[in-house]
């Protein structure tokens, strides 16, 4: 009785000691982006100098790159902050241009940030499924969102080495909405 009683004992302590392995993201591929952000963030605080800092930057960048070349943003969540509306004429048509910042977080280290933009016709923007979303969402709320990674004239979708530590990103929305 006394060693039945001793092995429950060890295995409740091994059970609740033991780190917890749950994603912080529901979306697979979200959290496997995570992941590498997560890996090449680590690697980042142990490098010794400015060689290695620049190898491991590239590395990176090719990563990410391989990735997104791989892998759709879908139903992604994070935080949108700073919303703003701006007209923006292009030829003889009037856009309504919809910028705002989805974080992974607001005090987290490493920081992913994709710097979003949605354009809409100005005139059809009050029937614009995606717009009106956007006017119901509020600043540092949950949001669930779609869209693209742009390329760069290089083919990659950055223009200069990711830093590992606040790694930002251009971001075309498709669709938004806010979590429930």
């Amino acid at each position: 009785m006394r060693i039945t009683t001793i092995i429950v004992c060890l295995c409740c302590l091994v059970a609740c000691s033991a780190p917890s392995r749950q994603n912080k993201y529901n979306n697979p591929k979200q959290a496997e982006f995570d992941s590498i952000v997560q890996v090449y963030y680590k690697k980042h605080l142990d490098t010794f100098n400015d060689i290695v800092e620049k190898d491991l930057a590239s590395e990176y960048k090719m990563k990410v790159d391989s990735f997104f070349n791989e892998t759709r943003v879908e139903n992604w969540e994070f935080i949108l902050q700073g919303l703003e509306v701006n007209d923006k004429m292009i030829g003889d048509t009037l856009y309504k241009c919809v910028t705002f910042d989805l974080k992974n977080g607001l005090d987290i280290v490493p920081r992913i940030t994709f710097k979003s933009t949605y354009l809409t016709k100005a005139e059809s923007c009050n029937s614009d499924s995606t717009f009106i979303k956007l006017k119901g969402v509020g600043n540092l709320e949950k949001v669930i969102f779609s869209g693209y990674l742009p390329k760069y004239n290089d083919g990659y979708i950055s223009n200069d080495p990711l830093n590992m530590s606040y790694s930002d990103f251009t971001f075309l929305i498709k669709d938004i909405s806010k979590t429930k």
